[in-house]
């Protein structure tokens, strides 16, 4: 049996909604579990109403690490980049930001992947624009 990828989500937007979507519906042994999803504080009930159950709803990055992901996608845009980013980084979670003009804030790029660095973890900042 192979490990299943833990994956976490920062947002449940339309984006975060999207990517929710796909991994629910993927299917197989080795298909990633969704297993939390980050939102503001006072959302958690009922973006929990709209997941599965074995679906950790958290409104604070240590509830995010609590769920133990393997990597962690940023579906929030770039305030949740600044907010949560570091602290991913920092447990040695890997990070997909999907917000990546995040990375263009003075300092920001160099302060991740210094981070990312120290703890083991991959920043990853996926290539391509929605047309």
């Amino acid at each position: 049996m192979t490990k299943r990828e833990r994956v976490a989500l920062i947002g449940f937007g339309a984006i975060g909604r999207a990517v929710a979507d796909g991994l629910l519906a993927a299917a197989g042994d080795d298909a990633p579990v969704l297993a939390a999803v980050l939102v503001r504080p006072g959302r958690a009930g009922t973006v929990q109403s709209a997941l599965p159950a074995g679906t950790a709803v958290v409104e604070d990055v240590d509830g995010l690490r609590a769920a133990a992901p393997g990597l962690v996608v940023e579906c929030a845009g770039q305030a949740a980049v600044a907010e949560h980013a570091a602290a991913v980084l920092a447990a040695g979670i890997d990070l997909m930001v999907i917000s990546t003009g995040a990375l263009a804030a003075p300092g920001r790029l160099e302060q991740l992947t210094g981070l990312a660095e120290a703890s083991g973890a991959q920043l990853i900042a996926p290539a391509g624009a929605i047309s």
